[in-house]
């Protein structure tokens, strides 16, 4: 069940204008799972999970706004959150009588709690014609608290200073450079335990999860081709510290957790071409690519490895025609997957490819519009390799490998969309 309520006021105030927006959002969510163990029929035992969660969030936000102060233009305001996470993880193991027997998990029951403020400045003019500087400074504090199976308290404060510089010389060419201060948001389940009952692990909870922050240097170019084409390539650097990934527990679990510095280095580029000039009317051809390197200590080979989570690459292909009420496209996914990294287990999840998603479009009047899609056009498989060490991954020897294999298949979709606006 959702519950959102939000809205915004905006009146004139000292040669600028203010802005008053508000939100209130209410969510539960209960989810049940199951696993029955089963011979020849019979059912000798198995487990069950009930979730059962309590998300609400309230946000007031007040924006002052100039467009002319000085030459500047200037954006200053506060904001104001309460958030809050209700939890209760009933894990249960049943035996062949059907005889329940709860399993307590580590911080299976808690309620997580933050109060959060902001107040933040933004400013921005034009250096020549085509060269403008824009600066921004937020400071954020915020009480986050744990109360349940496990109680922690802290008080957190961060400045978060950022700048960039946007430059647009002649020739349909666009420069960017910028460097911020980011400070990432607690994800609340995080801090607390579940079990995978298809994977057969438990996922521990940590109280004492902190956002992991970073300094982020950008630098793009762009240029308009074709007319309204455009070729872009960015490149990044992150110099991040407490790393968010995966950590032990006391228990002799793992749970999301800080790990020490890291880096992530990244050059993506973006082509999307019109090709009405190159005589395919209505055509267009997008392509767009990412190379990225991630670096961070492990904490049980003490060797630097890739984020959890993390590829190496990706590629994406799109191609689209407009030909008055039909479009017909295909598109081309492409990435070699991610490993995550757990206590006693490398997860990785393979790539598919190629991944394929061809779709044909009908647009008999305005408001109206019917879709016929095919996902997975090549029938590729989802594969995944767990490889478990004993008694943690310090042992350089696997102890047991598995392979997860999954095809959906070739999936249609048949989507009828009218606006009666």
């Amino acid at each position: 069940n959702l519950f959102e309520l939000g809205g915004d006021v905006t009146r004139p105030l000292a040669g600028g204008g203010i802005k008053l927006v508000g939100l209130i959002t209410r969510q539960h969510i209960t989810n049940v799972d199951d696993v029955a163990n089963r011979v020849r029929s019979v059912t000798t035992g198995g487990f069950t999970q009930a979730v059962d969660y309590q998300r609400d969030e309230s946000v007031l936000r007040a924006v002052w706004s100039r467009r002319d102060l000085g030459g500047w233009s200037v954006e200053t305001g506060v904001e104001g959150a309460l958030n809050s996470l209700d939890s209760d993880v009933a894990f249960e193991v049943i035996n062949g009588a059907g005889v329940r027997t709860r399993i307590d998990l580590p911080v299976d029951q808690a309620v997580v709690t933050e109060h959060r403020g902001e107040i933040f400045a933004n400013a921005g003019r034009g250096l020549t014609s085509n060269l403008r500087l824009d600066l921004g400074l937020t400071y954020e504090a915020s009480r986050l608290t744990v109360r349940g199976d496990a109680n922690s308290e802290r008080s957190l404060s961060f400045f978060k200073p950022k700048a960039s510089l946007d430059w647009r010389p002649a020739g349909g060419w666009h420069v960017q450079m910028s460097l911020t201060r980011t400070v990432a948001q607690l994800n609340f389940e995080d801090f607390i335990s579940f079990a995978e009952l298809t994977n057969e692990r438990v996922n521990g909870g940590n109280a004492e999860l902190l956002p992991q922050r970073a300094w982020e240097a950008r630098g793009s170019v762009e240029r308009t081709i074709m007319g309204d084409g455009k070729l872009r390539i960015e490149a990044g650097y992150d110099r991040i510290s407490l790393v968010q990934d995966r950590v032990p527990t006391p228990e002799g679990f793992d749970a999301p957790g800080n790990l020490g510095s890291g880096t992530l280095r990244f050059v993506k580029g973006i082509a999307d071409l019109p090709l009405a000039p190159l005589g395919i009317r209505g055509g267009r051809l997008t392509l767009a690519g990412t190379l990225q390197d991630s670096s961070v200590t492990d904490p049980y080979t003490g060797r630097s490895r890739h984020f959890s989570g993390y590829g190496t690459w990706d590629l994406n292909a799109e191609f689209r025609q407009d030909l008055g009420q039909f479009a017909w496209g295909l598109s081309y996914y492409a990435s070699p997957g991610g490993t995550v990294f757990r206590r006693d287990e490398e997860d990785h999840f393979n790539g598919q490819e190629p991944y394929l998603v061809a779709f044909a479009e009908w647009r008999p009047t305005r408001r109206t519009t019917l879709t016929l899609q095919l996902d997975n056009l090549a029938d590729v498989r989802a594969t995944r390799t767990r490889t478990f060490y004993a008694p943690d991954r310090r042992s350089p020897v696997p102890s047991l490998i598995e392979f997860r294999e999954r095809n959906k298949h070739i999936t249609t979709t048949l989507t009828l969309r009218h606006n009666f606006g």
